[in-house]
């Protein structure tokens, strides 16, 4: 295995709990509904942020987070979940820019 996806792995295995777990675990609808749009949306931005500042960038990270989002889109089969993957990637690659904008001024 790569050390580029090496340093994935944990990101990675955080992205099943997130998109597998906890849902499972949460019961009403509306909180279900603040859980995908409000928190994942920010954890997807603030993952892309640590990881970039930690390691690198890693232009594939966002696709991973949207692959991970798309398997889950086979079990809730809705056509807003669409709207989620497109958010999740764009909210990665929003992290990911904002950690290489920090890298650049801490030099």
């Amino acid at each position: 295995m790569s050390d580029r996806i090496k340093v994935m792995m944990p990101y990675i295995a955080m992205w099943g709990i997130f998109f597998y777990l906890i849902p499972c675990i949460i019961g009403e609808r509306e909180v279900f509904t603040i859980y995908m749009q409000v928190i994942l949306t920010w954890l997807c931005f603030l993952s892309g942020l640590v990881l970039t500042i930690d390691d690198d960038f890693y232009w594939y990270y966002p696709l991973v987070v949207a692959l991970m989002f798309l398997i889950s889109y086979f079990f809730t089969g809705g056509v807003f979940s669409i709207g989620y993957l497109i958010l999740y990637f764009f909210a990665a690659v929003g992290g990911e820019i904002a950690g290489l904008v920090i890298e650049l001024f801490k030099q």
